[in-house]
């Protein structure tokens, strides 16, 4: 794989709501700064690559938030997909925190988030290892419509 390579997931949600944001796991040293490169898909509908910088003191519950500048309206069953990958220093694919094994979204997802959405493996993954079971991006925000 090549330093473009996303994981990514795509949330399906159950009745209309609005997309706020979302939450990843930071990298396994916490004592680095790291970025998150990020995308975002709502339907067909994609954004730029976009860059989040984090410190060790940004980290909270082993999670990062990032919160996007303003809230997007979709309506139920349309597909939100989010796409990322990491940067520490000079690396590329540094360790992430968790992964396959590790949390994931139905085990930390509160009962009414796991009853919002429908999650499913997404096209968009380049790196060819991830499935719905990887833990980069553990809950995502949003608003009841």
């Amino acid at each position: 794989m090549d330093d473009e390579a996303f994981d990514a997931i795509t949330y399906i949600p159950k009745k209309d709501i609005l997309f706020a944001g979302f939450s990843v796991f930071h990298v396994a040293s916490t004592d680095i700064d790291f970025k998150c490169i990020y995308r975002y898909k709502v339907g067909t509908e994609g954004s730029q690559e976009i860059v989040a910088e984090f410190s060790s003191a940004d980290v909270e519950n082993k999670m990062c938030d990032i919160m996007l500048d303003q809230e997007i309206h979709v309506v139920a069953n349309k597909p939100i997909t989010i796409m990322v990958r990491f940067q520490a220093g000079d690396e590329y694919f540094c360790s992430t925190l968790l992964g396959y094994g590790g949390e994931n979204y139905a085990s930390i997802a509160e009962n009414e988030e796991r009853e919002m959405f429908d999650i499913k493996e997404s096209a968009d993954c380049s790196k060819g290892e991830t499935d719905l079971r990887f833990g980069q991006i553990p809950r995502i925000f949003y608003f009841k419509g």
